[in-house]
């Protein structure tokens, strides 16, 4: 059986490049990792103070997030497509994001603790078995793989797109930018409770939906929602 551990050791060879925040600018950011559809490490001094581990509500912390995500916007040129709870979300050593699919860029930004995150990219999606979750705050498809411990026998092109998957460790202070039709899953590495806030940004421009039809139809999915307007699923 292959499990989570396991996963680095598979990891395709090509590094996910880390880059200071600072160095980047809007046509670079473009140029170099959006339009190419590339992940990157993002480095700053984001990790200073860090935030209490008790604090569910504190006027302070969320300045701190809302500022650094004014940040990523004037350095990257993303910009936000929603407003963002600021509030972080915590994982426990070990715990699991599942793997999933979202219909936005996203930036995975790391306040406390270290983490792994798991990758795989749009080319791959029909070999991690999709399954569309209920509406939440955005919808997304979730992965029917358990990738703690892979059913191989259930699920076997699985075993395809783990010759496509990316290891990517965040420690404090780095943010992790995942562009449109990436899957990904989170997991908690270090003995403290991992923070970390998810923030979706608008898919611009839009012919970029083309390299994943489903993540293509999960932002018609967001913006339906907001019309209140019946979705039809293709999965149905």
């Amino acid at each position: 059986m292959i499990r989570i551990s396991d996963l680095p050791r598979l990891a395709a060879r090509e590094p996910i490049e880390t880059i200071p925040i600072g160095l980047l600018s809007p046509e670079l950011f473009k140029n170099e990792f959006q339009t190419p559809s590339k992940p990157v490490i993002l480095h700053s001094e984001f990790n200073e103070p860090r935030l209490a581990a008790t604090a569910d509500v504190d006027i302070f912390n969320q300045i701190r997030v809302d500022s650094y995500l004014k940040k990523i916007n004037a350095h990257t040129g993303l910009r936000r497509k929603r407003l963002i709870a600021w509030r972080p979300q915590t994982l426990t050593l070990g715990g699991i994001d599942p793997l999933h699919l979202s219909g936005h860029d996203a930036t995975l930004v790391q306040l406390q603790g270290k983490s792994r995150v798991i990758l795989f990219p749009p080319h791959v999606t029909h070999n991690l078995y999709p399954l569309i979750r209920p509406l939440e705050r955005f919808a997304s498809y979730s992965s029917e793989v358990d990738l703690d411990c892979p059913n191989l026998n259930k699920f076997p092109k699985f075993k395809q797109a783990l010759t496509e998957v990316r290891i990517s460790n965040l420690d404090e202070g780095q943010t992790l930018y995942i562009p449109i039709g990436w899957w990904h899953a989170m997991q908690a590495t270090s003995l403290d409770s991992v923070r970390f806030v998810h923030a979706a940004w608008k898919v611009e421009p839009i012919f970029r939906y083309r390299i994943c039809p489903r993540a293509a139809y999960l932002g018609i999915i967001d913006m339906m929602s907001i019309l209140k307007r019946p979705i039809i699923s293709p999965d149905t």
